[in-house]
């Protein structure tokens, strides 16, 4: 398949030859596919002559889509598909290339970097966050080696927002949509007062979540010492968002050589995270099956499992409560042009990050424990704290369970919680990279260095569980004092590295990089513990002793690298070759060390624009080979279960395919987008630990669809009034069914888990039509109807399978449409 495509692209490019006039004779048309400028390289090209399978969305996509964070991205690069990790930490899962990058545990990093205005994200948690006045996304796919190297073996997604112009203006935009949408942006440009320009934008935005929470109203003491949390009372609704965000840029020019932008950004979120359904247990699990079976058909009000796995109108999360992010950043870019030929950047950076979010994991919200299930509780909790009691007779389990029925009879009556989360995250880092450009007739250079520190907490509040399992809680809804759960990280990288385009002849380039990364971690993991209330009338809340402190170091040395060719035969002809090496750092969690994950891919690609430039094809060929591929595991895989989640070597994995983008322009006005993805992956044998932990099943990974597709089309109008016209845009993303348990086999014995065995293929349509250009008191307006997930798709997206035993999922969320209303002037 991948040859035939490459000797079909050769032949595009001989007719292209014959048929494209040459550049004396092109006129600015507007049948011609518009030209992007990009900074893929970190330094500004026209797409079609970066030698990089990179995907760039525009403003009007980025409009018509309602892009506001990277989860908005899935399906609209080929081979890329985006997902928010379940549980409200407010993390991004990306599909890349059969690479499935998450970092969600402490002191680890992902495979898909993140970058806004140049600067790298550090922190996956709470890295969905919304910015203003974003002018470009750019999505570069497979290992991007010398110049993002550390933590790109996927690729990355770079973010830039637009820097003040100079120009005096008011914008105004007003939505209102279903699920009460209530959005208001305000952004002001000043004019150019002297060397200064700047301008600063408001946006406020707030929408009701699209499930109902049966566990409304009820409340819960979070006043453990420390926690800072107090009462906290489950939502009406799921999914909600209240959010708040600043943005600052102020630009400061002396003269045409030198420019400094200051950009500052804060966003707030008080949302509330989205419905998990209960989808069902399965009750032949040895201990836990038969307790849950009697918990969940003794209860008053029926429990209803969602095993037709659709999106539901009414879930019960009582544990979820409202959460709270924080996010802000201040970056410092200065641009001294030395002469024609050299250029000196400097982008220094501060960010920080909060995020605090407690989840009904199980979908079970509401429970009671019950007398039906005490004595099976009593068995579970016998067994689980005395595996050896499966050696005694059975007069001697029976009366080992007969105590712990008595002990815990007195909570009959109590809420129950079978599995709940409180995610607590707390982040800073600092970074300035200097990068130098350098430009003559032999070479284009890209030269610099980088100094990136980061200093997290991650874990559960003070004072609190961070996972809380199989308890029962007072009736008050005081949850109490837990062991701790909390990782303290630093991390400081600094790297050097250099890229040159060697112009061999006017036709043929040869690219060579390399990049040099030295990483340092340290920092402890704190668990167990047990508190110590303040005598009566002290001023202090009480102490924790007893806790266990694993403190871990990490330094290791990486080289990325690259080295390819460009052969442009003309100026609308790209035929590019590359392979490179790129890696995720390693690193510790407790104590527990893990390796590097590296990443080494060859890629071929051509860059072609037909028919006077009213054709554009962009296709792109790939290999990546990943080593010591990084996963996230239960603690309890390696015995310490202390640790929550920690990070192992999954194994090798190949991936290869084929990606292909087409834009055409068949008359003006009208824009035609197309793209196709196809991934082959190929796994090598499995980390014996995972492979223990599914027992005689099979561990096969998951999320990574064979196909991917994004069908879209854009129409203006010529002016129907005035200069007003009518603009139409609707984009298609499909994607593959996919596997989204790593565990067929276990899928196969038991029924609840045959149902996240597969997603099927699925469909999102966002669509937008609008008038622009209506003149109006010395400026302009604009109404626009939207709509997002326009066929109201209601597919699963995060299903959770917990061991043998229960099986709960997050899904699409459900349609929204609104209207715009945009006044400049």
């Amino acid at each position: 398949m991948i040859g035939t495509a490459l000797v079909s692209s050769m032949i595009l490019v001989g007719a292209a030859q014959a048929q494209t006039a040459p550049d004396a004779q092109l006129s600015e048309r507007s049948d011609q596919v518009d030209d992007i400028i990009v900074t893929a390289q970190k330094r500004e090209q026209r797409l079609q002559d970066v030698p990089i399978a990179v995907t760039a969305i525009t403003s009007e996509a980025l409009e018509a889509n309602r892009i506001t964070n990277v989860t908005d991205l899935s399906g609209l690069a080929p081979n890329v598909t985006v997902r928010p990790a379940a549980g409200g930490s407010q993390t991004p899962a990306f599909s890349m290339r059969g690479a499935v990058s998450y970092g969600v545990v402490p002191g680890s990093d992902k495979a898909v970097s993140i970058y806004l205005d140049g600067v790298y994200i550090g922190n996956p948690k709470g890295s969905i966050f919304d910015v203003p006045d974003v002018s470009r996304i750019e999505v570069l796919r497979g290992p991007q080696g010398t110049l993002f190297g550390r933590n790109a073996t996927a690729g990355a997604v770079s973010v830039t927002t637009r820097d003040p112009d100079g120009v005096f203006g008011v914008r105004q935009e007003f939505t209102i949509g279903n699920f009460d949408q209530r959005r208001s942006r305000t952004s002001i440009d000043t004019p150019t007062w002297g060397p200064f320009s700047a301008y600063l934008s408001y946006v406020h935005n707030e929408r009701s979540g699209d499930a109902r929470n049966l566990g409304a109203g009820t409340v819960w003491d979070r006043t453990a010492p420390e926690s800072g949390l107090g009462l906290q009372t489950s939502p009406q609704t799921l999914g909600d968002k209240d959010q708040n965000s600043f943005f600052v840029a102020v630009r400061f020019e002396p003269n045409e050589r030198f420019s400094t932008v200051y950009k500052f950004d804060h966003t707030k979120d008080d949302y509330t995270p989205d419905a998990t359904s209960f989808v069902g247990i399965n009750a032949a699990a040895p201990l836990i099956g038969s307790f849950l079976n009697a918990l969940l058909t003794s209860q008053t009000t029926p429990v209803i499992a969602n095993t037709a796995m659709v999106r539901p109108d009414v879930v019960n999360n009582a544990f979820t409560v409202p959460a709270e992010q924080r996010n802000s950043g201040h970056s410092l870019t200065s641009t001294f042009q030395v002469n024609d030929a050299v250029t000196i950047k400097n982008i220094a950076s501060y960010r920080s990050s909060y995020l605090n979010a407690t989840t009904q994991l199980d979908g079970l919200g509401g429970l009671t424990f019950t007398s039906a299930a005490l004595v099976p509780y009593a068995t579970f909790v016998a067994f689980s704290q005395n595996p050896s009691l499966a050696l005694a007779s059975p007069a001697v389990q029976g009366a080992t369970i007969g105590a712990f029925a008595a002990g815990l009879a007195p909570l009959v009556g109590s809420r129950f919680l079978v599995v709940g989360a409180n995610t607590q995250d707390d982040g800073d880092q600092w970074s300035d990279e200097l990068q130098v450009n350098f430009d003559n007739d032999f070479v284009s250079l890209t030269a610099g260095a980088l100094y990136y520190h980061q200093e997290g907490r991650s874990g559960s509040p003070l004072g609190l569980p961070g996972t809380a399992s199989f308890s029962p809680l007072p009736t008050t809804g005081r949850i109490p004092i837990g062991n701790q759960s909390v990782s303290y990280n630093e991390a400081t990288s600094i790297a050097a590295y250099a890229q040159g385009d060697f112009h061999l002849t006017p036709q043929l380039d040869l690219v060579a990089g390399y990049r040099i990364t030295n990483d340092k971690k340290s920092g402890t993991y704190e668990s167990g513990g047990v508190f110590t209330p303040a005598s009566p009338g002290s001023v202090t809340a009480g102490t924790f002793t007893g806790i266990r402190v694993t403190p871990f170091d990490y330094d290791d040395t990486q080289p990325s690298y690259t080295i390819g060719a460009n052969y442009k035969p003309n100026d609308d002809i790209l035929i590019y070759g590359k392979y490179s090496r790129s890696f995720v750092s390693g690193g510790s969690v407790g104590g527990v060390g893990f390796e590097p994950e590296i990443a080494k891919g060859f890629e071929a690609g051509l860059k072609a624009d037909f028919l006077n430039r009213s054709l554009r094809t962009n296709l792109a060929l790939f290999h990546v080979d990943y080593e010591n591929l990084q996963a996230a595991s239960s603690g309890i895989n390696v015995g310490r279960p202390d640790l929550g989640t920690l990070v192992i070597q999954q194994g090798d994995s190949t991936a290869k395919g084929v990606e292909l983008e087409v834009t055409y322009v068949p008359t003006t006005g009208l824009t035609l987008n197309g793209s196709f993805g196809y991934t082959d992956v190929e796994f090598g044998p499995v980390n014996p630990v995972l492979q223990a932990s599914v027992g005689a099943g099979q561990f096969l990974p998951t999320l990574v669809p064979d196909y991917t597709a994004n069908l879209s089309a854009q129409y203006e109008t010529a002016p129907i009034w005035g200069n007003a016209y009518l603009f139409f845009r609707t984009d298609a993303a499909w994607r593959s069914e996919q596997r989204t348990y790593s565990n067929p086999v276990q899928a196969a014995a038991i029924p609840v888990f045959g149902l996240i065995d597969h997603s099927d293929a699925t469909w999102i349509v966002n669509a937008r039509a609008s008038i622009k250009d209506i003149s109006l008191a010395g400026g302009t307006a604009e109404l626009a109807l939207w709509a997002r997930n326009l066929t109201d798709d209601d597919s699963p997206t995060f299903p959770l399978g917990f061991s043998n035993f229960l099986v709960s999922s997050a899904f699409q969320r459900a349609r929204t449409f609104g209207l715009d209303l945009i006044f400049d002037f």
